[in-house]
């Protein structure tokens, strides 16, 4: 038997039926009210209690901080609430936005279905019609949008979805700069504020390797003019693996040397420190940039971007039998303590091109947008540039995730709408593409279900914006649609929450980018259609633990030598007290004491009662 503590057993809990559903429906409702509450620019903050900073909570607007700084319980409830953390998680990957307006419909859909389930109706057949009808929402959605033909409308858009217009203006202008297949980083920097910086060449993380190699140090940078590059992904510790290197840079006359591999230490870098500081070559080292698979993809870009070969794990290249012409070159390479810049590689303009092409074909195949952005960007590297964005890093607080999450989010935004065109934001386009449902006539109960839900949920965007600028959303709605019905169809009017007034939202620039709205929507029917068809649901339930009692004395006052201890302690207490009280009536010589309330000793001998047949006998002569 071991002396610890056994972890409980969990066991397998099923529910069925009307059960099943309601409680994934109360396990999907808090997190999507949350993240709901969160929608326009009129939106709610949110506050959560961070568990990795240390009790110190994260206030900010953004919807997916729930998401990555909450946890989920594990019960039925949390079923539900892991299927929307799921489906949330997806939608901000792959779209970058759009958590709060699904969020929105969802809550909606939830409702209604909620209505309909205690009826008879069947609900696969009325997933077959809610499909049917997301199907012609879709298509609407996408008649309604419009391609991005100027950089002004993909700035607007990242105004939009940023809702500062600062932030807005430097990702527009970062877009602009490097062109539909540039690539724009985000990074944190102390004191930055926000600004936008455009590097020349090939830019990632991955630092020097030993501060001996810095030469600048007013920058605190290690430079070389005019090196040769060795790269590769192994870790080099031996003198060998490095001496054919140097031995070919010194006989070709070369002035520099700049080994970029995943490690360089012992005899390996002692020989780089030595070369370097005699000044007989100057010798840098650098790390190799992202890990494992990707590391290799990367490592191959450098190699051809500089006319060089990347000595791999699994090429058949040695560095022991390393020549001249398999080192690449540069006009300059430029390395800090978290970043390397490599400029004016010498790679063939051919073999450049090829990889690229390369590149393009992997984006077309690429199923997550995340692939997509790390094509971008190194498609970026290979072309000669990308921009950074640098924003100010917070240190805790509503700011700690606020500016960089809402740069992102703009970026998203803005790459979106430039792919694949824009529609009418503030949710009109949602509101426009139910006019679609009214072409449906339905041909029994389970269909008018469907259609019903998915008119609920097209409309709960726009209701949630009218709350949250302090109007009643049924009056602002009713108004709205009043409006479009008199201004006809060349018009598209919009509630603006942040002028309470009614505008056109095509002519005041609220846009919303179609991947976004289509997304949002597809991924909220998803998980309604999920929730309408579940029949039982599964969890790993913890039994709880019966309450052991709390001992009265610590493990240390219960071995038998401290009970014997204490048991002595407690008699001679006893005593010490039957002492005291004898004290306490007689005093220390005996006599007694002549306190209000104490008895006196009674004096002399006490009398003994006579017998009871002498007091008999005296009673009877008497």
């Amino acid at each position: 038997m071991s002396d610890g503590k056994e972890k409980a057993k969990k066991i397998t809990h099923v529910i069925y039926g009307q059960d099943a559903k309601l409680e994934l429906i109360q396990g999907m409702r808090p997190w999507a009210r949350a993240a709901a509450s969160t929608l326009g620019p009129r939106g709610s903050l949110v506050c959560v209690q961070d568990r990795h900073s240390r009790g110190v909570p994260i206030v900010t607007q953004e919807a997916m901080a729930l998401i990555k700084h909450a946890d989920v319980p594990e019960c039925h409830i949390g079923t539900g609430a892991q299927l929307l953390k799921e489906a949330m998680t997806r939608l901000d990957r792959d779209r970058g936005d759009g958590v709060a307006t699904m969020s929105a419909i969802l809550l909606a859909m939830l409702d209604e279905i909620l209505r309909y389930s205690a009826t008879n109706a069947n609900p696969m057949i009325i997933r077959a019609e809610l499909d049917r009808g997301l199907r012609r929402v879709v298509s609407a959605l996408d008649a309604q949008a419009v391609p991005v033909e100027d950089p002004q409308t993909v700035t607007r858009v990242a105004i939009t979805a940023s809702g500062n217009e600062r932030i807005g203006q430097v990702v527009g202008n970062a877009l602009e700069t490097v062109g539909p297949e540039g690539a724009v980083l985000v990074e944190e920097l102390e004191g930055a504020g926000i600004a936008v910086e455009y590097i020349e060449g090939v830019h990632y993380k991955g630092g020097y390797l030993s501060l001996n190699f810095v030469n600048e140090l007013s920058q605190q940078k290690a430079v070389a003019e005019r090196p040769y590059l060795l790269v590769t992904d192994q870790k080099i510790s031996d003198i060998d693996d490095l001496m054919p290197a140097l031995e070919a840079v010194s006989r070709a006359g070369g002035k520099a040397l700049v080994v970029i591999a995943a490690g360089v230490t012992g005899d390996a870098l002692s020989l780089l420190l030595a070369n370097d500081q005699r000044g007989e070559i100057r010798c840098i080292a650098g790390k190799a940039p992202s890990f494992q698979q990707r590391r290799r993809e990367e490592l191959e870009d450098i190699a051809i971007l500089t006319g060089g070969y990347a000595f791999l794990d699994r090429s058949l290249g040695r560095l022991s039998s390393v020549r001249l012409e398999d080192l690449g070159r540069a006009k300059k390479v430029e390395i800090g303590q978290k970043w390397t810049s490599i400029i004016g590689g010498g790679g063939s303009t051919d073999a450049i091109l090829d990889r690229i092409k390369q590149l393009e074909r992997a984006i077309e195949t690429a199923v997550h947008e995340f692939d997509k952005d790390k094509y971008r960007e190194r498609i970026g590297r290979l072309r000669g540039g990308i921009a950074v964005i640098r924003v100010d890093k917070p240190a805790r607080g509503r700011d700690r995730l606020e500016i960089k999450r809402r740069v992102q989010d703009a970026m998203a935004a803005a790459k979106a709408a430039r792919d694949e065109g824009i529609v009418p934001g503030g949710a009109v386009a949602l509101l426009r593409a139910a006019d679609a449902l009214s072409g449906i006539a339905p041909e029994s109960v389970e269909e008018t279900m469907a259609i019903n839900i998915l008119r609920r949920g097209l409309e709960a965007p726009i209701l949630r914006l009218a709350a949250s600028g302090g109007r009643d959303p049924r009056t602002i709605l009713n108004h709205m649609n009043k409006r479009q019905q008199a201004c006809g169809d060349g018009v598209c009017i919009g509630y603006d929450v942040l002028s309470d007034d009614f505008v056109d939202v095509w002519q005041v620039g609220i846009v919303d980018p179609l991947p976004v709205v289509r997304g949002a929507l597809t991924t909220a029917g998803s998980v309604a259609s999920l929730t309408l068809t579940t029949g039982a649901v599964l969890a790993d339930v913890t039994p709880p633990e019966p309450e052991e009692p709390r001992p009265t004395t610590s493990p240390a006052l219960r071995t038998p030598g401290m009970q014997r201890y204490r048991a002595e302690q407690r008699e001679r207490i006893r005593q010490s007290r039957e002492s005291w009280e004898e004290r306490k009536v007689y005093g220390p010589a005996g006599q007694p004491r002549r306190s209000k309330g104490i008895p006196e000793k009674p004096k002399g001998r006490p009398r003994t009662p006579p017998p009871w047949d002498e007091v008999a006998k005296r009673i009877v002569e008497k």
